[in-house]
């Protein structure tokens, strides 16, 4: 009578033992449920961050360009006014046509100031898209130090299945060694 006691007793302290590695299981099954879509939530972090890179690199190029003109221009503009100081020297000596070649430093003056007035527009936009580049940046780092915070928490909650599964192997050991003992005692 005391064996079957003993061994019923064995049985269910096997079964509780098996709902609990059953538990444990599903918990860990949860818990890589959750690191993958910590990964999927990561992955897509990075898309968004290359693609604001990818954007920060055109807005980069576009500001060179701009840049580029804006000298073109400017060197224009120092011609313009060398030709408009060789058309006033000249018109010392002819006062006939000074009129003339005053009417056309003054249309090219007007041009000059045109140009002028173009290049400030395209510094301003330039230093917007500087400062909506340095934001972007701001983001993209933000999003970084995201992705490495859930970096973290999933390479923790992998280690708490690595626990559990060890603590679970263990109890079937345990289980094992139980059942061993319990044939033994019914030989």
């Amino acid at each position: 009578m005391n064996i079957c006691k003993r061994y019923q007793e064995q049985r269910a302290t096997s079964n509780e033992q098996r709902a609990t590695s059953n538990e444990q299981r599903a918990t860990s099954n949860e818990q890589r449920a959750t690191s993958n879509e910590q990964r999927a939530t990561s992955n897509e972090q990075r898309a968004t961050s290359n693609e604001q890179r990818a954007t920060s690199n055109e807005q980069r190029a576009t500001s060179n360009e701009q840049r580029a003109t804006s000298n073109e221009q400017r060197a224009t503009s120092n011609e313009q006014r060398a030709t408009s100081n060789e058309q006033r020297a000249t018109s010392n000596e002819q006062r006939a046509t000074s009129n003339e070649q005053r009417a056309t430093s003054n249309e090219q003056r007007a041009t000059s100031n045109e140009q002028r007035a173009t290049s400030n527009e395209q510094r301003a936009t330039s230093n917007e898209q500087r400062a909506t580049s340095n934001e972007q940046r701001a983001t993209s780092n933000e999003q970084r130090a995201t992705s490495n915070e859930q970096r973290a928490t999933s390479n923790e909650q992998r280690a708490t299945s690595n626990e559990q599964r060890a603590t679970s192997n263990e109890q079937r050991a345990t289980s094992n060694e139980q059942r061993a003992t319990s044939n033994e005692q019914r030989v």
